[in-house]
């Protein structure tokens, strides 16, 4: 399962930065900060630091449509 959600988070990286992804070597650069951790905890070398499923994942990506559920800055 964290596979597939490693390879669903390479496809999202690639919609939404407009390029292919090279494994570590790609920068998650010129995105929005919330949607970089996002990226970044999917697309994680240990897949144990990864989301859990595709459902964990899913509602990290609505999470950031809600204002509310956005962490605040200090």
């Amino acid at each position: 399962v964290r596979a597939d959600v490693y390879a669903l988070t390479i496809v999202l990286y690639e919609m939404c930065s407009g390029r292919l992804w090279y494994g570590h070597d790609a920068q998650l650069l010129g995105l929005p900060v919330a949607l970089r951790d996002v990226l970044a905890k999917g697309l994680r070398a240990d897949p144990s630091l990864r989301y859990a499923s595709a459902d964990a994942l899913a509602d990290a990506l609505v999470a950031l449509g809600d204002p509310d559920a956005l962490p605040r800055p200090d």
